[in-house]
């Protein structure tokens, strides 16, 4: 605010611009009172300089508190980024140790069950009352097996076996609903493994039809690729807002357009990584 606009100073002052004349022409009460007219005015200049420096510095102080207030979300924005990144991790290695039990607990029961076969009974009676004599075992599998006996050949459940041969043959009804989950799982993760959509909505993965994927590695990496883009859309739609404003003149909206493209190229950088892994993982 300029305070020499107001009514009473402009009075003041155009007293004192002619004051020079108006002295010489003027009784000394009357003159008086103008050279007291040219100190308000002279005083009130000086208070006006001061106001409009304080308002200046005040100004400054508010863009620069808004900046440094911006950093700090930036930063906590990143710490949360980097805690998310860590927690992640430590989920893709609980993953891959899993998966690492599970193989290797199925390689063992695998080769447990191949060095059964040939395993012999001199008869079988099945939970649902069947018998049969003279039995050979040929082939066993988590859920089922295979043998012939005296009278042709034989396919039983393994549910349906006596509590004995399912303990020899190492049945695990959970590992016959993780099998077929399994199964389930990986047919619905082929079938939205045609293609996973880029930036630019091209396609950047596809998968190779003769491959075996982990569903849940393949689902936690396409979930993190879209929260990602869903982010850069985000930063994009807060640049467009900043510039549609105006604020992209101020050094405050400057420095925010700045960081919202560091957050977008830190963004793009874990995309491709992620892209990789999953590329890895879809095609070996």
């Amino acid at each position: 605010m300029n305070f020499l606009n107001h009514p009473s100073l402009r009075i003041s002052l155009l007293l004192a611009v002619a004051a020079p004349t108006f002295l010489t022409s003027c009784d000394p009460k009357d003159q008086q009172a103008v050279l007291l007219a040219q100190e308000e005015v002279e005083a009130l200049k000086k208070a006006n300089a001061r106001l409009e420096g304080e308002l200046k510095r005040l100004q400054q102080q508010t863009e620069e508190a808004a900046a440094e207030q911006i950093k700090r979300t930036e930063e906590l924005q990143k710490e949360a980024d980097e805690a998310k990144a860590q927690f992640e991790k430590l989920q893709d290695e609980a993953v891959k140790a899993r998966k690492e039990l599970e193989e290797y607990m199925a390689k063992y029961k695998i080769s447990h069950r191949a060095k059964l076969k040939g395993f012999t009974v001199p008869a079988l009676q099945t939970a649902d009352s069947q018998t049969y004599q003279a039995v050979v075992f040929r082939e066993i599998t988590p859920s089922e097996v295979s043998f012939s006996h005296s009278a042709g050949a034989g396919r039983v459940p393994m549910a349906k076996l006596p509590a004995e041969l399912q303990r020899k043959f190492l049945y695990d009804p959970e590992e016959v609903k993780r099998e077929e989950e399994a199964k389930v799982a990986a047919a619905e993760a082929a079938s939205g493994l045609e293609g996973i959509e880029g930036l630019e909505g091209t396609t950047i993965v596809r998968k190779d039809p003769n491959r075996t994927v982990n569903p849940t590695v393949v689902y936690n990496l396409k979930t993190r690729i879209k929260t990602r883009q869903e982010q850069i859309e985000k930063a994009k739609q807060d640049a467009a807002r900043v510039k549609r404003a105006g604020d992209d003149r101020t050094k405050l909206g400057q420095y925010r357009l700045q960081v919202l493209k560091q957050r977008t190229d830190r963004l793009r950088g874990e995309i491709e990584a992620l892209v990789g892994l999953l590329d890895k993982e879809l095609n070996g």
